[in-house]
């Protein structure tokens, strides 16, 4: 079965799930996740939201609407390596078709031709020394998933639909969909997402500003309430950040679930707005509202340390 009968498929099972008890979960291969929910929303006629989309939504409605139609994405190199290894520690068995280790000097006729022959065919090139260093992350983090949370299941997807959010009938239902990284036999045990990133984790500052900057903690309440909803079970939830570059650091990072709450009501507004937008077909405008510059603090004391310095030189 190819990939085009792969979404088929799962877009069949999940339509029925969502038209009988409102809800489906199983393990699916990411690439046909992903593609899925395109054809899923068609097939509906209904928003389908991930924790991805609805954040780039509240952050900017009108941005996320024009790079979603225009299709343009993101892929920045920490991204590209993540995602790499991404696929070596959860899917490493899925590696081969997704990438070909070799070395094309895209300066030359036969590096450009190399390049294209793999991008045609769906797949990306990959240097031996980068994918050798993602293999050896992967190792490592497989091994401290392993230690500390003995059997489990990875990329299961859920799927749930709703018509309201906090309480409040949404304009229209919202179909909210999630791939959750690791999912522990033990239920006692929490959900675990594995982040990849850039950023320096030996400081516990640097990382509490990554999760806000993100809004990882938006993330912790939906899947929460995903698995709740679409699983059945109710989990705790946690991330478990990995460096892209060696030397390789990782970290788990628990979510305070006195703070859920929080978080709960922040994605429950922005599923409503976002269904009043989907609705309405206003995504807001190109020009943003007019403002006030107000001199920062630090700007000011600069400024006032220039001005004591000029009136010095009488």
């Amino acid at each position: 079965m190819n990939k085009e009968d792969h979404v088929k498929s799962l877009v069949a099972e999940v339509c029925a799930g969502l038209k009988g008890d409102g809800c489906w979960s199983g393990r699916v291969v990411p690439e046909v996740y992903h593609a899925a929910k395109k054809e899923l929303e068609k097939q509906m006629k209904l928003p389908v939201v991930s924790k991805s989309s609805l954040l780039d939504f509240m952050e900017d409605p009108y941005a996320y609407h024009w790079k979603r139609v225009s299709g343009e994405e993101e892929r920045s190199e920490a991204l590209r390596k993540g995602a790499l290894i991404d696929c070596l520690t959860l899917t490493p068995e899925l590696a081969g078709d997704l990438y070909v280790v070799g070395k094309a000097d895209r300066r030359t006729k036969a590096g450009k031709e190399l390049a294209a022959q793999v991008e045609a065919e769906g797949k990306e090139l990959v240097g031996q020394e980068e994918y050798e260093a993602a293999l050896r992350t992967a190792g490592m983090a497989r091994r401290e998933l392993d230690a500390r949370l003995g059997e489990y299941r990875t990329q299961v997807a859920a799927f749930i639909v709703t018509d309201e959010a906090g309480g409040e009938k949404l304009e229209v239902p919202v179909v909210i969909c999630g791939m959750f990284d690791v999912v522990p036999e033990d239920g006692g045990l929490p959900i675990v997402d594995l982040k990849t990133t850039s950023r320096n984790i030996v400081s516990e500052r640097e990382v509490s500003r990554n999760m806000a900057e993100y809004g990882y903690g938006f993330q912790a309440a939906m899947y929460i309430d995903l698995a709740l909803f679409a699983m059945g079970e109710e989990r705790s939830f946690c991330f478990f950040y990995v460096t892209v570059s060696e030397p390789t650091r990782m970290r788990f990072v628990d979510v305070n679930m006195t703070d859920i709450e929080l978080y709960r009501a922040g994605y429950f507004e922005g599923l409503r707005a976002y269904a009043a937008a989907w609705k309405g077909d206003n995504w807001g405008g190109a020009v943003l509202p007019d403002m006030v510059y107000e001199v920062p603090a630090w700007d000011a004391k600069r400024g006032a340390d220039v001005i004591a310095e000029k009136g010095g030189e009488q």
